[in-house]
């Protein structure tokens, strides 16, 4: 092959590569941003339930937060839609083993994942009620 074309094919891979790899970070910032703002939606809702609001305040407060929560829900349609685009670019550009390291990757964070939406889940049922013992330690 002609040694310019081969250096040109290099010069475009490693561009792909980048931009591939800037789209995947990309994603994940914009994950921790969303996240955040479901976090704060979630601990609004829990102090919402902790005052013991007369169906009155209840009411206003869902004018309050109820058009933030449609905008966050619309927000994680479209990050899905961008994370899914990203990682089947992701997933073109990687050879037979850097895609099995990369599945073995992905297992391995939708099981950590799932521990915590687990610790969670058993947290807010420990504050809901105190008399249980609270859950060990952060998985």
């Amino acid at each position: 092959m002609n040694r310019k074309l081969q250096v040109w094919l290099i010069f475009v891979g490693v561009f792909l590569a980048g931009a591939v790899a800037g789209g995947v970070i990309s994603v994940r910032i914009a994950k921790k941003h969303v996240l955040q703002k479901v976090s704060d939606q979630l601990m609004n809702r829990r102090l919402l339930d902790r005052l013991d609001l007369t169906p009155e305040q209840k009411a206003k407060s869902e004018q309050i937060y109820g058009p933030l929560g449609k905008r966050m829900a619309e927000s994680r349609r479209e990050f899905a839609a961008e994370q899914q685009r990203a990682e089947q670019s992701l997933r073109a550009i990687l050879n037979p083993e850097q895609l099995k390291r990369y599945e073995e990757y992905r297992a391995n964070h939708r099981e950590r994942e799932q521990r915590l939406q687990e610790y969670r889940k058993k947290l807010d049922e420990a504050r809901k009620n105190p008399g249980q013992p609270a859950p060990p330690a952060k998985p």
